[in-house]
C-alpha cells in the first residue's frame, strides 16, 4: 500500500509537469530566473504538506476503516508535490540527465541507511518535519549561491522581466526561511511534547488500553522502519502467580498499535513457569511428550526453535516443556530491546541466558539459511 501511494503520487505529480513542459520551458525563456522559482515553489509546497498531512492523519480524519480511501489521497499529497519538484529539476537540467539519476539513488541509498537511526531518535512525526528541514535548507543555500553568482551577469536583454523574477524569487527565499524557522519550532515542540503523535484508531488495542489509566500505564513508543512498538505497564489485580500471588503480567508489547506479545514475569527457574502448560502454546510439548512416552524415547537434550519470540511467552512455553536449548528469531530488534528495557531481572533476563540463542532475522531467510535441526 505505502508503495503503491508513492508512486501514484510521484507518477501524478511528475505527469503534471510534463503535460506542462513546454508552457514551462517558454516561460523560463521568457523570465531566466522562472524555472528555478518553480523548484523553490514546489519544494517549499513539498515542506508545507508534511506537518498538514500528519494534522489530517491525527485530528481530521475520521481513525475508521470507512474513511480509509481519504488517508490514502492525504498520503498521496507529499509525493505528489515531491514529485513535481524532481521533474522540474530534470527539466531545468535536461543535458545532465544521468548524473541527476545517479544523484537520485545515491540519496535513495544514503536515506535507507539513515531511516532507522533517524526513527528511532525522533519518532515518524518529528522526523517528517525532519525531512521538510532538510528539503528548504539545501534548496535556500543553493538559491543564494546562484543568485550570487548571477550578479555579474548581463541580463540588459530583458531587465524588467528580469527584476521582476528576481523579486519573485526574494518572496519564496523569505517565505522558506519563515517555513525554517516555523518548522524548527514545531519540531522542537514536538520533540518535547509529541504533540502531533498519531493517536490510535478507536478499533486498535492500544486505544483500549489507554482508555484505562488506572490499570495501564504508557511507558514507550518507538519507531523503526519495521513497525511502531508501544510499551504499557499493567497494575492488575487478576492473573496472579498460583505460588507467590503476584501478576504474572509485566507488560505487554503492541505492534502497530494493536498486535500483542506480553513480557511475562519469571524469577528464572523451571518450577516458576509450570503454569505456562495450561496454555495452547504448550499443546507441541505435550503431543511430543506423549510420543516420546509411547516410543520410550527419552530427550534430555531437546532443540527448539521458536520464530517470531516477541516479549519471550513461547520462550519460556519451550522452558516450560523441557527444551534445554531454545533459537529464538526475531524480525524487529525494537521488541527485544523493549523485553530488556522493562523486563529486565523481572523477567529472568530473558534474552540474556545461555540457553536461549537470539537472532535478528526473518524467519523464513533463517531457516533456509541454518544447517541446525530442532526437535520443535
Amino acid at each position: 500500500m505505502a508503495i503503491s501511494i508513492a508512486f501514484f503520487g510521484l507518477g501524478i505529480g511528475a505527469l503534471t509537469i510534463h503535460i506542462r513542459k513546454n508552457k514551462i520551458k517558454a516561460e523560463h525563456h521568457e523570465e531566466e530566473q522562472k524555472l528555478p522559482s518553480k523548484i523553490l515553489k514546489s519544494s517549499i509546497a513539498f515542506a508545507v504538506s508534511l506537518p498538514i498531512f500528519l494534522f489530517l492523519i491525527g485530528h481530521i480524519i475520521p481513525p475508521s476503516i470507512s474513511f480509509i480511501y481519504l488517508f490514502f489521497l492525504a498520503s498521496s499529497i507529499p509525493f505528489f508535490l515531491g514529485g513535481m519538484s524532481m521533474a522540474l529539476v530534470y527539466l531545468a537540467m535536461p543535458r545532465e540527465v544521468s548524473k541527476l539519476y545517479f544523484i537520485d539513488l545515491a540519496g535513495a541509498a544514503a536515506a535507507t541507511l539513515i531511516l532507522d537511526p533517524l526513527l528511532q531518535g525522533f519518532g515518524a512525526e518529528s522526523l517528517l518535519i525532519l525531512i521538510g528541514i532538510l528539503v528548504i535548507g539545501p534548496i535556500l543555500i543553493i538559491t543564494a549561491i546562484l543568485r550570487h553568482q548571477k550578479k555579474d551577469l548581463d541580463l540588459s536583454d530583458h531587465p524588467h522581466s528580469s527584476s521582476s523574477a528576481v523579486a519573485i524569487e526574494r518572496k519564496l527565499v523569505f517565505y522558506g526561511i519563515i517555513l525554517l524557522c516555523v518548522s524548527g519550532a514545531l519540531l522542537a515542540a514536538n520533540l518535547g511534547s509529541n504533540i502531533l503523535a498519531i493517536p490510535p484508531g478507536k478499533n486498535k488495542g492500544l486505544n483500549s488500553y489507554l482508555a484505562d489509566p488506572s490499570h495501564n500505564k504508557h511507558l514507550s513508543t518507538q519507531w523503526n522502519s519495521f513497525s511502531r512498538i508501544d510499551v504499557i505497564g499493567h497494575n492488575i489485580s487478576g492473573m496472579k502467580s498460583n505460588s507467590n500471588n503476584i501478576p504474572r503480567f509485566l507488560g505487554s508489547i503492541l505492534i502497530d498499535a494493536d498486535a500483542l506479545t506480553p513480557i511475562l514475569r519469571w524469577n528464572g527457574s523451571t518450577t516458576d513457569i509450570q503454569w505456562l502448560k495450561r496454555f495452547m502454546d504448550y499443546l507441541p510439548y505435550e503431543i511430543a511428550k506423549t510420543n516420546n512416552n509411547n516410543n520410550n524415547n527419552n530427550n534430555d537434550d531437546s532443540n527448539t526453535l521458536v520464530i517470531g519470540s516477541g516479549g519471550g511467552e513461547d520462550i519460556l512455553v519451550a522452558l516450560a516443556g523441557g527444551s534445554k536449548n531454545v533459537t529464538a528469531v526475531e524480525l524487529n530488534p525494537l521488541i527485544v530491546s523493549a523485553v530488556k528495557r522493562f523486563g529486565g531481572s523481572s523477567a529472568g533476563n530473558l534474552y540474556q541466558r545461555n540457553d536461549i540463542h537470539l537472532f535478528i532475522d526473518d524467519g523464513r531467510r533463517f531457516i533456509s539459511s541454518t544447517n541446525s535441526k530442532y526437535d520443535t
